[in-house]
Order: structure tokens, then C-alpha cells, then sequence
């Protein structure tokens, strides 16, 4: 049946759906087909530019745990992505680079990496992207592969050079240097920042750079003194770092009130100090300074480092004096740190024909206790030092150090016939008539007769 109004009438028939539908349209990727609808829009030609950016800013906004990743790795998205790289739109490009970002920061992402992505990144290191590029490359070296696969593709080189010219990029140098830390902790990494510049960039920055941002300041401050420091594990790194005069900018920062600053700068000393050139730079300062701060750092949780980076000073003669003076009073931390060898300084600390016992007294009751505690020192002290029974007797005639000496003595002339007799021939010869010289010659010719 047919109503008769609609006789000889024309129906009402609503348009086609797929007249009305626009397949470039983002809000169209919903549900388990977002990804590829907005795959399909980014591989559609001529249509608006905003429409490719709001693609990959969905696709940003839904890439947010591994397995999302992991199948937009699989549906081509890492190629995509490097191929908008290169667009000509700004914003394009920024939301392009986070998107690879983000795929990279997995090995599968980082596999599927190739000329295309490193040609747009090595283009986005130097132009207004620069920031999002920077996050970008630190996700590609959370693996050593990541970090081959840059030292492979030289983009490390494009790296060195844009960091070179960022002085006014401080958030895009932080990125550099979080990357570079990461880098240099492989041989094939270290080559490129030797005899190119970087480290006296490196030194410039540790020496008068400040941003307007303190906390920029520090975050630069630390991240260079840590890629330094790992720099100057290398032979050459060292070698060059020692010459651009290193230990004096990481001196600056030993007593910093931010631990990671003195600790880098500790590391750095710690690895120049393996070159003997280092040592001397470490010793010959005013006031013994470096080794003075070293030692304020014994208590730190770095002590580890501190007390490696001492003993390079210490295989240097005048640092080896130096580090002993400065110690005499803390047998422990001395004994810890050099050892029984240690006799062989204080033996040189103490002179002939003292006058200002007061001065000397440390070093002669730490030298009695070493000598006591240890028979290796005993066998140190008579092959290496000259005499060292006179020194012995330098303290001899103070009543708070007689017990400690004559301690000493005996463990001596027990143990060298030599030594015996310089020991009695000297007890015969100063002050006979003193009763404690009397007691002590007794003794020895009670203990040990000829």
C-alpha cells in the first residue's frame, strides 16, 4: 500500500554516505584501526599540512607503553616518520622526530634506523628543531647499539659540530651532553671528540659559562665534567685534556656543594693523574690544594675514586711527601692509603738536629707506630732510608714520645745487627748520664748481647 500523497512524488534519498565521508579526516581513526587510518592519511598526497601534523600528534599521544610501539615498528611507522623529516612545515618535523624518538627508545625501533633518518636528523641538529632532535637521539642510545649505530652512521660528527655553535641552546645542550655521556663510554665513541675542539669547548664551558637558568648551569656544569672525565680514560683524551690544562678547571670544582660536580671532577683528576705529566699538575699548586680537597673528599661516598686518584699522586715523589705530611696525624687513612711504605716520607719529613720538636712530633709518633704494627715497614725503613735509627733519636729526649721510640728501636736492632750497634754507640755518646739513655743501653745489652 501507498499512501496517494506520495503518488507521482520523488522519494527523499539521503546522500550516499561515502559522499559525505573524508578520508583524510584524523578523527576518523578510532578503536583497533587508528593506527592504520592515520598511516593512511600520512602516506596521502596534497592534502593540508595541519593534517599531517595532527596525524603524528595523535600518533604521539597513543605511543605511550612498549607494545603500542611495537606495532607501529611493525606497520612501517619508523620509515614514515624519518620520511616527514624532512618536511618543510616546522611543526611537522618537530612532531616527526618525537614520534621516532619514541620508536627508537626499543631495539626493533632502532634496527629499522637508515640513511633517511640519519640525514634528517643530522638537517634537525641545526635548525629549530633542534630541542626535539636532541630528546630524540637520547632514546636512540639507551642500548650499545643504539651507540654504534650513530658512531656508525657518523651522525656522532653532526652531534660535536652543532654542540660546537649551542651556546644559546642550553636545553638542546643538555641533550647533547646526556648523549655524549653516553657515548664516550666506548672506545669507538671517544674518537671523535679527540684533537677536534671539544674538549677545550669543554673547558671553555667549565670555566666562565653561566645560562640565565641556574639550574641549566649546573645540569651543563656536571654533564661536561662527566664526559670529560670519561674522555680522559682514553690515552690521547688524557694527554690532550692535560695539556688544555683540565685538572685546574676540575680543581675548581673538588669542593662543590653538589656532589655530582665533585665527583666528576674527582674522576677527571683520577684518570690524569694515571699520566705522569698529571701528577705533576696535582702536586705543584699553591698550598697543596688539590691534594688538600681530595682528602676533605675521603668521607664522601666516592671515596673509592679519592683514594685511587691519591694514590696516582702518590707514585710521584713530591706528592708521595706531600700526601704523607698532610695524613701523618690520621694513621689510619695513612696506613689505608700508602701502607707500610709510608716510613720511606716520614723518614724525609724529619730533619737532622731538631729544633721545633713540636712541629715534627706527628711525624715521629706516626713513624713509631708504623714501625711497631708492621715488620715490612722495619725491612723499608732499613733498605730504603739512611740511618733511620738517628732519626729514631731525634725524639728520644722528649718524655711523651720515649715509650714509642723505644718500642721502635727494639723491634729494629732486633732485626739488623747494624742498627744495634749505631744505636749503642749513640746511647754512649749523647747524654750518658741521663738515666732514661742508661735504661734503654741496659736493655738492648740485656735483650740482645754481643
Amino acid at each position: 500500500m501507498q499512501s496517494y500523497k506520495l503518488h507521482d512524488r520523488h522519494p527523499y534519498v539521503e546522500p550516499d554516505f561515502k559522499d559525505r565521508y573524508d578520508p583524510s579526516e584524523v578523527y576518523h581513526a578510532v578503536f583497533d584501526r587508528s593506527i592504520p587510518k592515520l598511516i593512511e592519511i600520512l602516506l596521502m598526497e596534497n592534502i593540508e599540512a595541519f593534517k599531517y601534523r595532527d596525524a603524528l600528534i595523535t600518533l604521539n599521544e597513543m605511543v605511550d607503553h612498549q607494545e603500542m610501539k611495537d606495532q607501529m615498528i611493525s606497520q612501517g611507522l619508523v620509515g614514515i616518520a624519518s620520511a616527514y623529516l624532512h618536511h618543510k612545515d616546522i611543526q611537522i618535523r618537530k612532531q616527526a622526530v618525537i614520534l621516532l624518538g619514541c620508536l627508537v627508545s626499543i631495539m626493533r625501533g632502532r634496527e629499522q634506523l637508515g640513511d633517511l633518518s640519519f640525514d634528517g636528523l643530522s638537517k634537525l641538529l641545526f635548525d629549530d628543531a633542534r630541542e626535539q632532535c636532541g630528546w630524540a637521539l637520547c632514546r636512540i642510545i639507551t642500548g650499545r647499539d643504539g651507540v654504534d649505530i650513530l658512531c656508525k652512521s657518523n651522525l656522532t660528527k653532526k652531534m660535536i659540530q652543532s654542540f660546537m655553535q649551542s651556546k644559546e641552546y642550553p636545553k638542546f645542550t643538555v641533550y647533547l651532553l646526556e648523549a655524549f655521556a653516553k657515548i664516550v663510554e666506548f672506545d669507538n665513541g671517544i674518537f671523535f671528540f679527540l684533537n677536534c675542539g671539544t674538549i677545550q669547548r669543554f673547558i671553555e664551558i667549565l670555566s666562565q659559562e653561566n645560562y640565565y637558568d641556574q639550574s641549566y648551569t649546573q645540569r651543563i656544569t656536571y654533564l661536561s665534567l662527566e664526559v670529560l672525565s670519561k674522555i680522559c680514560a682514553n690515552h690521547e683524551g688524557k694527554e690532550e685534556a692535560i695539556r688544555e690544562n683540565a685538572i685546574n678547571v676540575a680543581n675548581r670544582y673538588l669542593d662543590s656543594p653538589l656532589q655530582e660536580e665533585a665527583y666528576f671532577a674527582t674522576i677527571l683528576i683520577m684518570n690524569c693523574t694515571i699520566n705522569l705529566e698529571g701528577k705533576k699538575q696535582c702536586v705543584h699548586v699553591e698550598n697543596d690544594e688539590i691534594i688538600q680537597k681530595l682528602i676533605s673528599l675521603l668521607n664522601k661516598d666516592f671515596s673509592k675514586d679519592v683514594k685511587q686518584a691519591l694514590m696516582n699522586i702518590a707514585d710521584y715523589p713530591d706528592g708521595f711527601i706531600i700526601i704523607t705530611k698532610l695524613l701523618s696525624n690520621s694513621y689510619e687513612t695513612l696506613d689505608d692509603l700508602l701502607g707500610p711504605r709510608v716510613v720511606i716520607a716520614l723518614a724525609k719529613l724529619i730533619p737532622r738536629g731538631l729544633e721545633n720538636y713540636d712541629d715534627y712530633k706527628q711525624y715521629g709518633r706516626t713513624l713509631c707506630k708504623f714501625l711497631r704494627d708492621y715488620n715490612e715497614a722495619i725491612y723499608i725503613a732499613l733498605e730504603e732510608t739512611v740511618k733511620i735509627v738517628e732519626i729514631l733519636m731525634e725524639f728520644f729526649y722528649y718524655t711523651d714520645l720515649v715509650r714509642d721510640v723505644t718500642d721502635s728501636l727494639l723491634k729494629l736492632i732486633e732485626a739488623d745487627v747494624d742498627s744495634r750497634e749505631y744505636a749503642l754507640n749513640y746511647l754512649e755518646t749523647h747524654n750518658a748520664n741521663s738515666k732514661e739513655i742508661q735504661n734503654i743501653s741496659k736493655k738492648i745489652l740485656e735483650l740482645f748481647p754481643h
